[in-house]
């Protein structure tokens, strides 16, 4: 809730727009330079301002897309 509240207070979004559809963001990530051998790779922080390299040294994790899936849709204004 604090970091929604800041990103309001700087008039930033908190929710994804309408309309924005998961099956051409998972299809456009493909194609971003973090995708590799057919996983998109993500930074994704410990917590808060706080990004550390796993123990092979790598910066982001190979997500399932089920989970980006899940992520777009509670952030999803039309929930």
């Amino acid at each position: 809730k604090i970091l929604a509240e800041t990103l309001r207070v700087a008039g930033l979004p908190v929710m994804l727009e309408p309309g924005l559809d998961a099956e051409a963001v998972l299809a456009a990530t493909r194609t971003d330079k973090k995708a590799r051998s057919g996983d998109i790779h993500y930074a994704v922080p410990g917590r808060i301002g706080e990004f550390r390299a796993d123990e092979k040294g790598q910066w982001t994790k190979a997500l399932p897309d089920d989970v980006v899936r899940e992520s777009m849709a509670r952030l999803s204004v039309t929930r």
